[in-house]
């Protein structure tokens, strides 16, 4: 009855490592893809109202750097060029020099997603927006919001942009802008 027992305590202590989830043989549980790494980012066709009469479409280029610790990672933006204005119409681009935090940044299986803030200082989308506001603009930053799948040294999906307005001397405004985005290392 003993050797049975211990026979079976044997077998129980060889199983439950592999059933518990663990361990880097685990089948069941995702592989994170490792972001780590320079980057090419591309943010674009980025749309949206401002009031109830202004739409604007925008583009931004820039490099990335990310740093993965597991599941989670940050880094910066780097060397933005930021175009910007009315659909159809002329738009002019302007360089931002200063890097941007990236934080929030989480991987799960192949889904991705990260965030930096970006001030607007687009000198047309401020003269437009202080015209259809009625108030000239005091500073404008954007919440890039990226929500996208990575695959090997590619990764692509979609930008939310919670843009703030501070007018002076009256209400601020919000509104959400929306457009792709797409990476390459």
């Amino acid at each position: 009855m003993k050797l049975l027992r211990d026979a079976l305590l044997v077998v129980l202590a060889l199983a439950l490592p592999a059933c518990s989830g663990g361990g880097d043989s685990d089948p069941i549980a995702p592989q994170n893809p490792d972001v780590t790494g320079q980057w090419d980012y591309l943010a674009m066709d980025i749309t949206g109202e401002i009031g109830a009469d202004l739409s604007v479409q925008c583009d931004l280029v820039g490099g990335i750097d990310l740093d993965q610790q597991g599941g989670t990672f940050s880094g910066t933006l780097n060397g933005a060029a930021f175009t910007c204005g009315v659909p159809d119409a002329t738009q002019e681009t302007v360089l931002v020099n200063k890097p941007f935090p990236i934080y929030d940044g989480q991987v799960i299986g192949a889904d991705v997603g990260f965030r930096y803030d970006a001030p607007f200082l687009h000198p047309v989308l401020l003269i437009l927006a202080e015209d259809e506001l009625g108030a000239p603009v005091l500073s404008a930053i954007g919440t890039f919001v990226n929500i996208g799948t990575v695959s090997g040294n590619s990764m692509s999906g979609t930008v939310f942009v919670q843009l703030e307005i501070v007018l002076i001397g009256t209400r601020n405004f919000s509104t959400i802008l929306e457009g792709t985005y797409s990476a390459t290392r």
